[in-house]
């Protein structure tokens, strides 16, 4: 058993026992979904965080390791300073228990207890006045207070209770058989009251992958790739929406003839892609589905580099067929392997990028060997070690049509000699203008909400008998002296459809809210992407971020007007604050969630939603509705269909009050 003081030692794959405040990191990072709910991979490093605060968000805790996150990367060593229920794990925990012990009624319990209240007063009076009257009649006490009894048993609508249960069930039932699964029975009303939606931003209005949006070469040509989350090869395509200079944030206008746009620097950017990456997209024969492994984002870099038409897999082993499923990616001719791996510098946090170099065979001198680089990292840290950009020249990737209309594909070889040629003559001096240009298209890629890598090449022409250790490769050589390719943009985008649910609720009157982990612009930007923040209504368009909410009561995060749409780098005590605040104004709150991290703001909500596909089991016993398909717009119709109950309870409820109406009339008549 660990206690504060305990020296841990980490290594990838294994979880994190304890709160640990690391003392040695070697290339680690940690996957803290659990906490933040973003499943990238956060970076550590034991260097002295310098800020004015006490109420650092998780995600920015780099120097730190929390207990239940799991090594998804190198290796480290901390000291234990928590554990139990001191630890970030353990607060959730007791947020859990808290929330549990508070009891909320819904809008019918609320409603139905005020209608018994005023039901037993008229009950009273009404019996009141006949006994009265009676006496008064000359009547004898017992028989005329019998009649009142009477009376005031009619006022009660005995049947509430039953019509009230059957009606929610039935609506169970239907919320069911349209993907939303309901855990207790009072919830179902209780959704269509709901006037403010709190939904995570990842997997619930985002797919929950990442992919590559948008790629801009070294000349400034602007190319999209369609369903850039989808592995299979054969759906979508780059498409080709001209320079950067002529095309706004809203244009629609797109190109789809690649053939007669592609650029060698776009080309080389595909290349780089590919080629600086280890992960693996593959059919998986046994699911019969597309499959990877990997870092997420050389997941996304590999899917765009095989909608391109080119596979590492073909590239570094000529002849080789992967299972395709029929993928029509470059084809391999027999002969010797295009390109041979020499060397691999891997990412790490103070660089800030990846190398890799490889052998190109039967593109050298006589008596030389062919040496080339591929380089992707932070754009500012790639431009920084470039010499060259590649110049406007055609691309190589494709060479027309073939029969079905479809873009033929070069053989591996014609593209190795290809790299070469265009790494050779095709190259022209890196200008600080060329730079700074460069620089202020990274700025407005990642303003509209994307993740910008830069990519670099570099080709050398070495003598035979010249050493190509892996020493003699490193750092000082491979990353010096690169030929800029391009910038590529990833995101993880929007779901299908959500920016109607969004519109929708809008409409209703509901007003949606996003909490997120990850960064303020990112969040801002897809937030107004989906319709969240609308420019015609400003008070959509406030974000603030956990660091300064922090420093808010919650009686004055409860003030905030306009509130907030957009909440980001919270923490989990900072979403079960943001739950208490609008709970505090008179709203009816429901909260998503999937997260360990997300379970005590879902418990405390007023209808608490967890995700049946990504959700973890805690999330899910914390909630009173599961989606079956992590969709948000499933809560929009669980919304739509929560209101027409409560429609439908009304109705009936007038229906009895008005039966029990004629008998209260009869009754006193007859009295």
């Amino acid at each position: 058993e660990l206690v504060p003081g305990d020296l841990v030692e980490l290594s990838e794959g294994e979880a994190v026992p304890a709160d640990l405040r690391l003392v040695s990191c070697a290339q680690l990072e940690i996957i803290e979904s659990v906490l933040t709910g973003e499943s990238v991979g956060v970076t550590k490093d034991t260097r002295a965080i310098k800020v004015r605060t006490r109420q650092l968000p998780l995600g920015d805790c780099k120097g730190n390791a929390f207990m239940s996150t799991m090594v998804s990367h190198g290796r480290g060593r901390g000291v234990v300073i928590r554990t139990g229920a001191k630890t970030e794990i353990g607060k959730i925990s007791v947020a859990i228990n808290r929330s549990a012990a508070t009891v909320r009624k819904t809008p019918i319990q609320k409603k139905l207890t005020r209608l018994g209240l005023w039901l037993v007063l008229l009950a009273i009076s009404l019996c009141a006045i006949i006994v009265i009257c009676g006496v008064s009649w000359g009547r004898k006490f017992v028989p005329i207070f019998i009649t009142g009894i009477s009376l005031a048993v009619s006022v009660i609508p005995e049947g509430l209770v039953a019509v009230t249960t059957v009606t929610m069930a039935l609506g169970v039932r239907r919320m069911a058989h349209r993907k939303a699964l309901i855990r207790t029975l009072p919830a179902v009303e209780t959704l269509g009251g709901v006037t403010v939606i709190c939904s995570d931003k990842t997997g619930t209005l985002t797919e929950g992958k990442m992919g590559m949006s948008e790629l801009v070469d070294a000349s400034g040509m602007l190319f999209e790739v369609s369903k850039s989350t989808s592995r299979d090869p054969n759906q979508g395509e780059v498409t080709y929406r001209g320079h950067t200079s002529g095309v706004d944030d809203n244009s629609t206008q797109v190109v789809h003839d690649m053939d007669k746009h592609n650029t060698a620097a776009a080309d080389m950017s595909f290349v780089v892609c590919a080629m600086c990456n280890n992960a693996e997209v593959f059919y998986d024969d046994e699911a019969g589905e597309w499959s990877s492994l990997g870092d997420a984002t050389e997941v996304a870099l590999t899917i765009a580099a095989q909608k391109a038409g080119l596979r590492k897999a073909d590239i570094t082993a000529a002849g080789t067929q992967s299972s395709t499923a029929g993928s029509d990616a470059a084809t391999s001719s027999p002969g010797g392997v295009p390109f041979t791996l020499l060397a691999e510098n891997a990412f790490d946090s103070d660089r800030k990028r990846m190398s890799v170099v490889f052998e190109a065979a039967g593109n050298a001198p006589a008596g030389k060997r062919c040496v080339v680089t591929f380089a992707k990292g932070a754009p500012e840290e790639i431009l920084s070690v470039c010499s060259h950009q590649l110049g406007n020249a055609s691309g190589f990737l494709r060479q027309g049509t073939t029969v079905d209309g479809r873009p033929a594909r070069r053989t591996v070889e014609e593209i190795a000699a290809s790299v070469a040629a265009s790494l050779s003559s095709n190259i022209v001096p890196l200008s600080d203008e060329l730079t700074r240009v460069a620089g202020e298209t990274c700025e407005k890629m990642a303003g509209r909400g994307l993740r910008v890598l830069g990519m670099a090449a570099k080709i050398c022409y070495m003598d035979m008998d010249e050493a190509v250790t892996e020493e003699a490769l490193g750092l000082a050589w491979a990353e010096s002296e690169l030929v800029f390719a391009g910038l590529v943009g990833l995101i993880d985008p929007p779901r299908s459809g959500i920016v109607e649910s969004v519109r929708r609720c809008h409409t209703a009157g509901i007003k949606v809210i996003m909490i997120t982990g990850d960064h303020i612009g990112t969040a801002t930007a897809i937030a107004e992407s989906i319709g969240i923040i609308r420019e015609d209504k400003p008070s959509t368009q406030r974000a603030i971020s956990g660091a300064e909410l922090d420093l808010l009561s919650d009686e004055a995060t409860a003030l905030l007007n306009p509130f907030p749409s957009v909440f980001a780098r919270v923490s989990p005590e900072n979403k079960i604050k943001i739950v208490r605040a609008l709970q505090q104004s008179g709203n009816i709150v429901a909260m998503t969630g999937d997260g360990v991290n997300d379970a005590a703001a879902v418990k405390g909500a007023d209808i608490g939603v967890a995700m049946g596909l990504g959700g973890t089991d805690i999330t899910k016993q914390a909630a009173d509705m599961v989606l079956m398909d992590d969709n948000f717009t499933t809560i929009v119709v669980a919304v739509e269909e929560g209101r027409r109950i409560f429609d439908n309870i009304l109705k009936f409820i007038m229906y009895l009050l008005s039966c029990n109406s004629a008998e209260i009339i009869l009754f006193l008549l007859a009295a």
